[in-house]
């Protein structure tokens, strides 16, 4: 199992399925991957205690990285940096 995350979309797959959530509009995405190795019907609708599994999977992952970043003490000149690159706001 793995967990991608690329700006605002996440995705958790398995050996059996496939989730994708997209933040930005809310759409979700789930593919039967032993049925529908093609991705090309999605099975949301029909499969929301797999979404609300999947999905539990994407907010621990979440809080997770939340958590990480909140604890860590930056030295004036490293958030100095960070905020030029765009990585930090003030």
């Amino acid at each position: 199992m793995f967990i991608s995350e690329s700006g605002k979309t996440f995705g958790v797959r398995t050996e059996q399925w496939k989730f994708i959530r997209r933040s930005t509009t809310n759409e979700k995405l789930l593919f039967d991957l032993e049925s529908d190795p093609n991705e090309e019907v999605n099975v949301a609708s029909a499969n929301g205690d797999v979404i609300e599994n999947l999905e539990n999977i994407i907010l621990e992952y979440e809080e997770s990285v939340d958590a990480g970043v909140a604890d860590i003490e930056w030295s004036d000149e490293t958030k100095e940096r960070l905020q030029n690159l765009g990585y930090l706001q003030e």
